[in-house]
């Protein structure tokens, strides 16, 4: 340390806190400043300008272990996790489309209490179409089942 420095004064820290058993707890520390250890960095190492060689060599192992890494996370075994990433990606743009409609349905005056009344009297059909009676509940589920197979293959 330079004689020149000025030394700064410690640093005290007070801690006051209150439990049942014991009314008025204080705790107090002190640093010292010449207790506290200089943090010495190197900075990174950088490509020396010269030798673009180097510079190129370091970008395209990085390139490699990148592709490895993405090869391994998309192995053959796992060729429908792309699918789903594309999937939820799909939709974001959806659900943001369709929150900005129900917006603007909503700020509509006569619009958003018609569209609530025309989706009760639709459920209204649905249960009665469908789940009220045992036969009809069977074509439901035949049809769910028929559907699925489609899609699934």
């Amino acid at each position: 340390m330079n004689p020149e420095e000025k030394v700064s004064p410690p640093i005290t820290t007070t801690v006051m806190a209150e439990t049942k058993e014991v009314p008025k707890l204080e705790v107090e520390t002190t640093i010292e400043p010449a207790s506290i250890a200089p943090i010495i960095t190197e900075p990174d190492r950088v490509a020396d300008p010269s030798s673009p060689q180097q510079v190129l060599s370091e970008i395209s192992g990085f390139v490699t272990k990148l592709t490895d890494s993405l090869k391994g996370l998309f192995n053959e075994g796992k060729k429908s996790n792309l699918s789903l990433i594309a999937i939820a990606l799909l939709f974001i743009p959806l659900f943001i489309l369709l929150s900005t409609i129900l917006k603007f349905i909503d700020a509509v005056p006569l619009l958003a209490p018609t569209c609530e009344l025309v989706g009760f009297a639709s459920l209204i059909w649905f249960v009665y179409r469908y789940l009220l009676y045992a036969n009809t509940r069977q074509e439901l589920v035949d049809g769910v089942k028929g559907f699925t197979q489609k899609i699934l293959g």
